[in-house]
C-alpha cells in the first residue's frame, strides 16, 4: 500500500479497479489518485464515487432485466416444441448416443467429443432420451442469444442495439430450425471466447485465452483446430516480443499451454491432421457426390449412402483433400465453383432471415428496409468513421477484428472446400454481425446519446412489451409447420414392446431413443444375401423406410425383394399405423 494512503481509500481503489474490468467507465488508475485531488476528478465532487457506483449498478440491473426478458421470450417461444418438432437421426442422434454411452465407448477426437460430453451431463438432468433431445434443442436455441447479447454489451454496444439484434437472432428461422445442433453449441463457445478476449488488456493474454477457447472448440468442430493454431502463433508472437523482460506468470502460462497440448496429442490425439482420420474425407466425398448429382440431374439414388460408388472412380482411393486436388484438379475445381454458388445463395437466405425476423416482416421489402436504414446510418454518421481514422485508431480496430477473423477462416474454408452447409453459414453470420455491430458501436451509441438514462428504462420497457406481444402470436410450431411427427410416433410405438427385439433399420442412431430391450442392426452390416443376414443376426423386426428401400445393399438383392412381396412366407406380419414413418414387419411367434 503506497505511503500516505489510508486503508479505507486503498480498499476503495481495489473495488474500483475490479469494477473497471466489468465496465467501460473511466475510473482511477492508481490509489494515489484517491489522495491527490489535483489528479482525480472524484475528489472534486464528494458524491462522484457514489454516482459512479450507482451508474454501474444501474447498468448491471438493466442488463440482468434484459437477459431475463430474452430468456422469458425464448421460453415462451419454445413452449410447444415437443408437439411441433419431429425426432431426427444420423448426426444428432449419434452425438447423443456417444454421450449416453460415454463410459462404455471411445470417441475419436474428430467426432465432436465435447458435444457428446455435453449430452452426458445433460442426461443426468433429463434421463428420458426423447425429452433430452428437446431439452438440448431448447438450450441450444436460447443460450447463443443470451451470449450474443453479453458479447455486444461487453464490447460496449448500447442497450437498445444489443437487445434489438438479440431479438433478431432469437426469432431467426435458422436459429430455431437448424440441424444438427452442434453448431449452435459451438457458437456458444465462440461468443464466450469473444467475451473473454475483451477482458485482458495486453495482447499476449488476449491470444493466450483465445488459444484456450479455440482448443476446446476444436473438439466440438474439428476444423477449428486451424483457429487454435492461429491463436497459438499469435500468442507466441506477443510472448517473444517481450522475451527480454522476465515475467514468471507468462512463462508459466506458455509452459502450461505447451504441456497440455503435447499431453493431449500423446494420449488422445488432435481433431485434425491425424493419420487414419476419416471424417473429413467422408464429408468431402458425400458432398462431392451431392453436387455431382445436382449438376448432372441424377435422381432416385441416395448420395449419402452410395457416395463411394461415384466418388472413388473420379479420384481414386485418396486419403486427404490434398490428394484429391492432385488426383483430379478439374473435378475439384468444378466442385469448388459449385460451392461458391451455393455459398452466396445460402448466405443471402441466412442474412435475409437474420435482418427480417419472422415476427417483424416476412416479405422481401423487409430486407430492403433494413438495408436502407443501415446505409442511412452509415451516411449520416460518416464523420465518426473518419474521425476514428484521423485519431489513429484504425490499427486498434483492425486488431480487435483479428479475433473474429480467426474464427471465420475455418468456417469459410469448410464451406468452399466441402459444402456451405446451413449450420456453418449460421456461425459465419453470427460472427460477422457481431463484428459489424462492435465496429460501428460509436455510430449506433451516438444515436442514443441524447436519451437520458432514466428515460432509457421507458424505452426498454416498451421494446420488451412489444416483443412479448409479438411473441404471444408466434410459437415454434409456426417455424416447423409440422402437422404430424411420424418418427416420434414410430419411436413411441416401438417403445410399447417389452420383449427382446432385434430391429433392422437404415435410420442411423435410432437406438438412442429406444428402450434397453431393443438391439438395433444397421443395414450397413449386410454382406450376404438377405436370408443369411436375417438368420445371422436373428432379426425379428424390420423398420421399412424409404432410406432402406433405396439402399444399394438391399435394392439389388432378389431375396430381399421377394421378402417384401411375400413376407408372410418368412413368418413376418405387416404393422402399419397411421402417422408412423414407413411400416414394420414383425416376426410372428
Amino acid at each position: 500500500m503506497p505511503n500516505g494512503t489510508s486503508w479505507g481509500k486503498f480498499k476503495m481503489y481495489l473495488i474500483l479497479k475490479w469494477l473497471r474490468k466489468l465496465s467501460w467507465l473511466k475510473l482511477p488508475e492508481s490509489p494515489e489518485q484517491l489522495v491527490q485531488g489535483s489528479r482525480s476528478n472524484l475528489l472534486k465532487d464528494p458524491t462522484a464515487i457514489g454516482k459512479q457506483f450507482g451508474q454501474v449498478r444501474q447498468e448491471h440491473i438493466v442488463d440482468a432485466v434484459l437477459l431475463l426478458t430474452i430468456w422469458f421470450l425464448g421460453y415462451s417461444l419454445l413452449s410447444d416444441l415437443e408437439s411441433s418438432l419431429d425426432l431426427a437421426f444420423s448426426d444428432e442422434s449419434n452425438y447423443m448416443f456417444r454421450g449416453l454411452h460415454l463410459s462404455k465407448i471411445s470417441i475419436k477426437p474428430e467426432d465432436s467429443p465435447l458435444y457428446s460430453v455435453w449430452y452426458y451431463f445433460l442426461h443426468h438432468i433429463q434421463p428420458n432420451s426423447v425429452l433430452l433431445y428437446y431439452l438440448n434443442w431448447k438450450i441450444t436455441t436460447l443460450l447463443p442469444v443470451l451470449l450474443f447479447y453479453l458479447t455486444l454489451r461487453v464490447h460496449k454496444t448500447g442497450f437498445v442495439i444489443s437487445l434489438l439484434f438479440s431479438m433478431f437472432l432469437l426469432f431467426a428461422q435458422f436459429n430455431i430450425t437448424l440441424w444438427p445442433r452442434v453448431s449452435n453449441f459451438c457458437i456458444c463457445f465462440i461468443l464466450a471466447g469473444f467475451i473473454v478476449f475483451n477482458i485482458p488488456k495486453d495482447k499476449f493474454n488476449k491470444f493466450y485465452w483465445l488459444s484456450v477457447f479455440t482448443f476446446f472448440i476444436s473438439y466440438i468442430r474439428p476444423e477449428f483446430f486451424i483457429s487454435f493454431t492461429l491463436s497459438v502463433v499469435a500468442a507466441f508472437y506477443y510472448f517473444f516480443r517481450r522475451v527480454r523482460r522476465i515475467d514468471v506468470v507468462r512463462n508459466v502460462q506458455m509452459m502450461f499451454l505447451v504441456a497440455v497440448t503435447l499431453l493431449v496429442k500423446l494420449f488422445y490425439g488432435f481433431p485434425m491432421f491425424e493419420k487414419g482420420s476419416e471424417r473429413v474425407m467422408v464429408a468431402f466425398g458425400q458432398h462431392f457426390v451431392v453436387n455431382k448429382f445436382l449438376r448432372e440431374s441424377i435422381w432416385g439414388i441416395d448420395p449419402w449412402t452410395n457416395w463411394e460408388k461415384y466418388f472413388y472412380p473420379v479420384f481414386g482411393y485418396v486419403n486427404s483433400i490434398a490428394d484429391v486436388l492432385l488426383s483430379n484438379p478439374k473435378e475439384f475445381y468444378r466442385h469448388f465453383e459449385f460451392n461458391v454458388y451455393w455459398f452466396t445463395t445460402i448466405n443471402y437466405a441466412v442474412v435475409k432471415d437474420f435482418l427480417t425476423p419472422y415476427w417483424f416482416f416476412k416479405t422481401d421489402i423487409g430486407l430492403g428496409t433494413s438495408f436502407a436504414v443501415l446505409m442511412m446510418l452509415l451516411l449520416v454518421s460518416y464523420k465518426f468513421i473518419f474521425q476514428k481514422l484521423r485519431n489513429g485508431n484504425f490499427r486498434k480496430l483492425a486488431f480487435e477484428k483479428l479475433a473474429f477473423l480467426i474464427f471465420l477462416i475455418p468456417c469459410i474454408l469448410s464451406c468452399l472446400i466441402i459444402f456451405p452447409r446451413q449450420h456453418y453459414n449460421y456461425m459465419i453470420n453470427v460472427i460477422v454481425v457481431s463484428t459489424i455491430l462492435i465496429s460501428i458501436k460509436p455510430i449506433l451509441n451516438n444515436l442514443l446519446v441524447r436519451i437520458k438514462f432514466k428515460k432509457l428504462y421507458l424505452y426498454l420497457t416498451l421494446l420488451s412489451i412489444s416483443c412479448y406481444v409479438a411473441n404471444l402470436k408466434i410459437k415454434s410450431g409456426d417455424y416447423f409447420q409440422s402437422k404430424s411427427l411420424p418418427v416420434k410416433e414410430t419411436v413411441n410405438y416401438l417403445n410399447g414392446y417389452h420383449t427382446k427385439i432385434n430391429l433392422l433399420g437404415n435410420e442411423d442412431g435410432i437406438s438412442v431413443f429406444l428402450k434397453d430391450n431393443f438391439s438395433c442392426i444397421s443395414a450397413s452390416g449386410k454382406n450376404t444375401d438377405f436370408f443369411g443376414f436375417l438368420n445371422t443376426y436373428s432379426i425379428n423386426m424390420i423398420w421399412v423406410t424409404e432410406s432402406l428401400l433405396v439402399d444399394k445393399r438391399f435394392a439389388a438383392d432378389k431375396v430381399w425383394l421377394d421378402f417384401l412381396l411375400h413376407h408372410e412366407r418368412y413368418g413376418f406380419k405387416k404393422h402399419l399405423k397411421s402417422g408412423m414413418e414407413g411400416y414394420l414387419l414383425v416376426k410372428v411367434k
